[in-house]
């Protein structure tokens, strides 16, 4: 639920970003969680979230896929969803 909220991907794909974050083998132990609906990243440590969005940065380069405002400071481009609606905002 928390990793594809669509049923779009294959669990062999989807365990490719965990694995990628350095966090394979905390998902893996917490499988529980994954049908959970919480906020995914709203717990870890500071260490974590770091190399989590490193790796967002790298994998997703020329797409903007954050959510708080020090993931998006190198960003050129923001999408603003308010009540329903969104908008985009460039960056300067």
């Amino acid at each position: 639920m928390n990793m594809d909220p669509l049923g779009m991907y294959p669990d062999h794909e989807i365990w490719e970003a965990p694995e990628q974050c350095q966090l394979k083998a905390i998902v893996s132990s917490l499988l529980k969680l994954l049908d959970s609906s919480d906020e995914a990243t709203a717990s870890i440590d500071s260490a974590t979230d770091a190399i989590l969005h490193n790796t967002i940065r790298k994998e997703f380069l020329g797409c903007t896929v954050a959510h708080r405002v020090p993931t998006i400071t190198d960003s050129d481009m923001v999408m603003v969803l308010s009540d329903g609606m969104f908008s985009f905002t460039t960056c300067v």
